[in-house]
């Protein structure tokens, strides 16, 4: 048999022809006869009936397929038949141009497509809908179902009832969720009006009790109230009252009235019984067993009493002598305005009469101060404590001690602490080593006290130089937990109790700043220069008032000799230097307890950060009760971060809490598992039976089948396409091509030939990867090429379709893999009839993340061959993408888009006359003086107060020519004045005056401009990368060190040769060579420093002499820039999850060779290579100094030495 014709000439060989031939129509054969023959020919019936018979099942079997054919056809009729209205409403047409199977498929299709249109619309209006009426649940279902009915109202009948159902369950959906955020704000308020009440109860009856109205009527019926406001927050379980709460609250007023009671008691029998009687008070209050008082009522009561006491003194004093208008004077001078009446002030005008010989102002001082006491505004101090400072000012104003309680100082300090919930062990070291608990111990400048306050000190915390031992206590443990607190801000975590030590001995800065570089390998620094830095003109006077300081030479012995002192201290006095401020430590294995919120949001911050999906998992119990509970620093994103975590390790059960808990945040939720993975199975179509049965037959013949026949069975799909189903077409070469290429890889050839999915980001991005790994392996093949292996043909339009799905993600991640295609692939997949004339709705799109999304696809088209975008697009639509692209770094994304959409384009004259009255202003403003030199003075000064360069050389110098390298590679002076010049340009075409043009433009500048210390000095420079990436403790010297590493610098002079230091130095530079080559191959795997995506290769320089000499922003930074500042804020400056969605900005490197002329570093080949610090280095090395403080901290811990071997207590300086 001849071979059959192949259509473009030449014939098939006869084993493919044959094969061919089996899989045809199969026409009737008439039996062969002699032609001559001397009788009649016999045919039989059989013989006449058998071609007919044939026929007839041929005919059968070719309206099978024409119908398979149909159904297919109308299928993806319906699935084009949803059109979008002008209102934005989409609708179909619910009456097929088909009937029978064909009919119903179209129908299918149509109503399938149609309602996942209605369904994204109607989410997007439901949750704008719910924002407007997020307090009136039934106004929102009263507005919902106007607008269901309208959206139902424009529908074909035939979809109105799966319509219907769809909008039915969202608008349950939001209105469930605001009668549930009612009612959680309704019983907020109820609570809060409850506690407000409490409040106001409680102060009534301790004002009545103070006004001697304790046992009154009104007195009874006021804690008659308070006791059923109190069993009201009890009996309601939503409002969280707890009876043991309730109790102590109760015990607290208990004391607060019995104060007011005994104030007003001793006010009573002063009154009626005089001095005598009234001054037995005190004392009594302090012996007498059967008031039943414990120790701590006692002593709180007597200073009240006494406190009643000395106000009395003073008022009769004023009056003996005479003085009232002095006293007034006075009075007014210290109370004008509200002011509060300084401690330290009072004394000094004290004194002041005193020596002046005014007795009168003198006596007129000292009555006042009881009286100052009184009315001054303590309001984070009890009333008792007031009235002991009150006693205590007057003794230092009359110039008697005051009298100390019975018992040893070290144990009236425990005891204050302890009483205070202080940690007083800690209290006790401190006390020791500063004064050896003496109360009254003077120190260096106006440093005073048994812990050694300075003036401003003892100001802020309410205490004098005389003030007791017990009031200096209270201070103490006050001015404890401040620093505390305040030094954990600064080092991210709690400091154990030396540290704190630290904090007063230094100042929480100080403290901050010699931990720090002590975690960080920098003990070494030399003390004096630390001391200089930190405390400037106080330098010197802290070095020769403190020994220890000065003696200790290098940060890491000062602080360790001062923990290791600490350590000691407070184990003496059975405390845990580990421990606490508040209560007494932990000892042994115990660890402080932490508060069920802190402690889940501890746990979050920790699993998110390490990005473990275990940890997450099993912290899920505690993230589920922040949720509940609110707080716990749970954001939007947080919730997001581990729904994702949870949709693909959680249980049902567990996914069902988490919903439960996360539906006040108001964040939508994808909690669906990803696509499947390499190793995952998937279903590759998804049409009718019939279609079906094709496929399978098609992956029967393709198992053994070879290159011919795959060639055969793609000819013939490409030459019968008019008479075949476009998507079963596309359908047949997309399989082919996969099982030929892929051979057992089944599993990933069907999911390469699978729809692409753009209502999911996840899956999207699955099915690109999917399809990206089938092109590498069709690359690594050998045979017949697939073109544009990322994408099925009749997925021309897919970049359009990513666009309409409404997923500003789909859109980013389709874009992202159109950029791996050649050119003629490329404008192929997005260069439709279709796609150019919707091009408009990029521009126009009025979803800011959606037009942002658009317009950021259109500038990578453009980018890409700037030639082809204008033969694609129209003029407007490159216009606009200028003007999008001038503003991304100077404007908001919703000005940006504002300015996009709404302002006009310009005509070449009027463009002409604007930027005319515009350079016209520039030179009325600026004069004939640098622009450039203003630029950076006016603008940029004001972006880094350390200043500028002097002498105005702050920008790049010239560069030798490198080939490939544009000339604007110079310097970057042109660039900065060019960009200011169109900023103020724009400014004053809106603004109309120079001035006000002048601010504008001064403060866009510094958006994108700044001062850079990145390459070692300081220059100003566009993008500098301190502003774009992340400080490791505070700094971001890590960016010009990593920068260094990466081009393998030394900068070690070559000795002469011949002598021994050279030869040594060769076998330095040898090692230097293979380090470099390390650091090429570290490059390489990083893909820090490249050209491109598909060329990641670097030459580090081999010169010795060799440093980096500035960055510039390489090429299309713009976008990019736009692009990662945005990502950065949807993270919440999250930069693990920021490089997720964008890329950091990168660079163009300038060297300096041994002879220091300036260059870009090049690749093998003389193009300028990129460079852009690695983010996830850097914080790597945050997190290894977490954890190396966190191994130091442990090591510390378990030693505890001391430099002062006699105990003796050392000076200190108060910076």
């Amino acid at each position: 048999m001849k071979g059959i014709p192949a259509p473009f000439g030449g014939a098939l060989p006869p084993a493919a022809s044959a094969h061919i031939v089996g899989c045809m129509v199969k026409l009737p054969e008439i039996p062969q006869r002699d032609v001559l023959s001397t009788q009649a020919p016999m045919r039989g019936v059989p013989d006449v009936v058998a071609p007919f018979k044939m026929l007839s099942l041929n005919l059968d079997q070719l309206g099978e397929g024409l119908m398979d054919a149909a159904v297919g056809y109308a299928e993806t009729a319906g699935a084009r038949a949803v059109q979008i209205g002008e209102d934005g409403t989409p609708r179909a047409d619910g009456a097929p141009p088909f009937t029978g199977p064909a009919g119903v498929a179209y129908n299918r299709a149509a109503k399938m497509g149609l309602l996942a249109a209605l369904d994204g619309k109607a989410r997007a209006d439901l949750a704008q809908m719910r924002q407007e009426h997020i307090d009136d649940p039934a106004g929102f279902q009263a507005a919902a179902k106007a607008y269901s009915d309208k959206l139902l109202e424009s529908q074909d009948p035939v979809f109105r009832a799966p319509a219907q159902q769809i909008l039915g369950g969202l608008v349950t959906g939001h209105f469930t969720g605001l009668m549930n955020e009612k009612f959680t704000r309704d019983t907020h308020l109820s609570k809060q009006r409850l506690d407000a009440q409490r409040a106001l109860l409680e102060d009534q009856a301790e004002s009545l009790a103070a006004t001697g109205g304790a046992g009154s009527p009104e007195y009874q019926k006021t804690l008659a109230d308070l006791e059923q406001v109190n069993r009201d927050l009890v009996a309601n379980p939503l409002f969280g009252e707890t009876d043991e709460a309730v109790a102590a609250r109760n015990a607290q007023l208990s004391g607060r009235l019995g104060g007011a009671t005994v104030v007003a008691q001793t006010r009573s029998v002063l009154k009626e019984k005089g001095w005598a009687e009234a001054e037995k008070i005190p004392e009594q209050l302090l012996t007498d067993q059967s008031l039943g008082l414990d120790a701590k009522e006692r002593h709180r009561f007597y200073t009240l009493a006494r406190g009643v006491l000395n106000e009395h003194k003073a008022e009769a004093l004023v009056e003996r002598q005479g003085i009232r208008d002095e006293f007034d004077a006075v009075k007014g001078l210290f109370l004008k305005d509200g002011e509060d009446i300084s401690d330290d002030r009072l004394r000094d005008l004290t004194t002041r009469a005193m020596k002046n010989g005014d007795a009168r102002t003198h006596t007129a001082l000292i009555a006042l101060a009881p009286v100052v006491q009184s009315m001054r505004d303590y309001r984070n101090l009890p009333l008792a404590e007031r009235a002991e400072m009150t006693r205590r000012l007057i003794g230092t104003l009359t110039g008697t001690s005051g009298d100390i309680p019975a018992g040893g100082a070290a144990a009236r300090i425990a005891a204050v602490t302890a009483a205070g919930g202080g940690n007083a062990p800690f209290a006790l070291a401190v006390a020791e080593r500063e004064s050896g608990f003496k109360p009254n111990e003077g120190g260096t400048g106006t440093i005073r006290g048994a812990f050694q306050f300075t003036r401003e000190l003892r100001t802020k915390y309410g205490i004098t130089e005389a003030s007791s031992l017990d009031d200096q206590t209270r201070a103490w443990n006050r001015y404890a937990a401040d620093i505390g607190q305040d030094l954990a801000g600064r080092i991210g975590r709690q400091p154990s109790l030396p540290e704190v030590y630290l904090a007063h001995h230094f100042g929480p800065a100080g403290a901050a700043s010699m931990i720090g570089l002590d975690a960080a390998g920098q003990g070494g620094t030399p003390v004096e220069a630390w001391v200089r830095a930190t405390f400037g003109n106080l330098a010197d006077k802290v070095l020769s008032g403190n020994p220890h300081v000065r003696n200790a030479g290098t940060v890491g012995n000062l602080v360790q000799s001062v923990k290791a002192d600490m350590e000691r201290r407070i184990a003496k006095f059975g405390g845990d230097p580990a421990g606490g401020l508040s209560g007494p430590a932990p000892t042994g294995d115990a660890a402080p307890a932490i508060a069920g919120g802190d402690m889940a949001s501890k746990l979050l911050l920790e699993a998110q950060r390490a990005n473990l999906k275990g940890a997450i998992k099993a912290s899920l119990p505690d993230i589920i009760a922040t949720m509940t509970k609110g707080g716990g620093g749970m954001t939007q994103s947080d919730v997001a971060t581990y729904a994702n975590v949870l949709g693909a390790v959680g249980t049902e059960d567990e996914k069902r809490r988490f919903l439960d808990a996360a539906s006040k945040y108001q964040v939508e939720i994808d909690m669906s598992p990803a696509a499947p993975g390499p190793d995952g199975q998937g279903q590759v179509f998804s049409g009718e039976a019939g279609r079906q049965r094709y496929i399978d037959a098609l992956k029967e013949q393709f198992k053994n089948g070879g290159g011919e026949l795959l060639a055969t069975m793609v000819e013939h799909a490409q030459t019968h396409a008019r008479q075949m189903n476009e998507q079963l077409k596309t359908d047949i070469i997309g399989f082919g091509q996969s099982m030929f290429w892929l051979g057992d890889d089944r599993a990933l050839a069907e999911r390469a030939t699978r729809p692409l999915d753009f209502s999911s980001v996840s899956t999207l991005r699955g099915q690109l990867a999917d399809r990206a790994a089938f092109a590498a392996k069709v690359a690594q093949s050998q045979g017949v090429p697939v073109r544009s292996p990322l994408f099925r043909p009749g997925e021309g339009d897919m970049l359009l379709s990513a666009m309409r799905s409404g997923n500003p993600g789909a859109v980013t991640a389709t874009m992202s893999a159109l950029a791996g295609l050649d050119d003629q692939s490329f404008w192929a997949t997005v260069g439709s009839k279709e796609f150019k004339e919707a091009a408009a709705s990029f521009v126009n799109q009025r979803s800011g993340p959606l037009f942002l999304a658009g317009m950021s696809a259109l500038d990578q088209m453009f980018q890409r061959n700037p030639d082809t975008f204008r033969q694609v697009f129209a003029e407007d639509v490159e216009k606009k993408l200028a003007s999008w692209r001038s503003g991304l770094v100077y404007e908001t994304p919703e000005n940006l888009q504002k300015r996009v959409q709404e302002q006009p384009i310009l005509s070449q004259a009027a463009m002409k006359d604007r930027d005319e009255a515009a350079e016209a202003a520039i030179k009325a403003t600026f004069g004939k003086s640098n622009l450039t030199q203003q630029i950076a003075d006016q603008a940029l000064r004001a972006v880094d107060d350390r200043g500028i360069l002097t002498g105005g050389s702050f920008l790049l110098p010239a560069l030798r020519s490198a080939p490939d390298a544009p000339t604007t590679y110079g310097g970057q002076n042109f660039q900065l004045e060019a960009e200011y010049r169109d900023l103020f340009k724009e400014q004053f075409g809106v603004l109309g005056d120079a001035s006000a043009a002048k601010k504008a433009a001064d403060q866009l500048i510094g958006r994108a401009w700044g001062v850079s210390s990145a390459t070692g000095g300081r220059v100003i420079m566009k993008f500098p990368p301190e502003k774009y990436f992340p400080a490791v403790d505070g700094k971001t010297d890590w960016i010009a060190e990593q920068l260094r590493r990466d081009l393998g610098e030394r900068g070690v002079p070559e000795p002469p040769a011949g002598t021994p230091e050279h030869e040594a130095w060769l076998a330095e530079e040898e090692k230097a060579r293979a380090k470099r080559r390390e650091v090429a191959d570290h490059i390489r795997a990083k893909n820090r420093l490249t050209l491109d995506p598909a060329q990641e290769r670097v030459v580090p320089r081999d010169e010795p002499n060799v440093s980096v000499a500035s960055l510039i922003p390489a090429p299309g930074m713009d976008a990019r820039v736009g692009e990662w500042q945005r990502a950065l804020a949807a993270t919440g400056n999250n930069y693990r999850e920021a490089l997720k969605l964008a890329r950091p900005p990168s660079y163009l490197v300038v060297r300096k060779d041994a002879s220091g002329r300036p260059e870009l570093v090049t690749d093998a080949n003389g193009a300028p290579m990129r460079w852009s610090p690695d983010i996830s280095a850097a914080l790597d090395m945050a997190d290894a100094s977490i954890a190396k403080e966190r191994d130091f901290k442990r090591r510390f811990d378990a030693t505890t030495t001391s430099l002062d071997a006699a105990g003796r207590p050392l000076p200190i300086l108060r910076p």
